[in-house]
């Protein structure tokens, strides 16, 4: 067990660091599983995908989550109202989502008689 924990530690701190995967598996030697190797492959794959913060936003797909809601305590009766969602890519909105949320109660009165 203590073997297998001393493999995932290498293999965070090697990709943290950018090392490239023939010479991690120099490193660990040929003793690791195919299922080791497998995850490590799909680590620095998704490394590969990390947003550099010098990077534009509209070279950037993201998507844009909005909600609506009646204030931000719902242990005092706050709900939301409305949640809607949109994904970017190049800048321009390529797929949207909006939806109301049914409430519970009704509108309470926020300007005074």
């Amino acid at each position: 067990m203590h073997e297998r924990h001393r493999f995932w530690q290498r293999a965070l701190r090697l990709l943290s660091l950018g090392v490239p995967r023939e010479a991690s598996s120099a490193l660990f030697g040929h003793d690791h599983s195919l299922q080791q190797e497998t995850w490590l492959r799909s680590l620095q794959k998704e490394k590969q995908h990390i947003i550099d913060w010098h990077d534009r936003l509209t070279d950037i797909p993201f998507v844009i989550i909005d909600m609506e809601t009646t204030g931000f305590s719902p242990e005092q009766g706050d709900e939301i109202l409305a949640m809607a969602a949109a994904k970017t890519v190049g800048g321009v909105v390529t797929d949207a989502y909006m939806t109301l949320v049914k409430r519970k109660s009704r509108f309470r009165n926020i300007f005074p008689p």
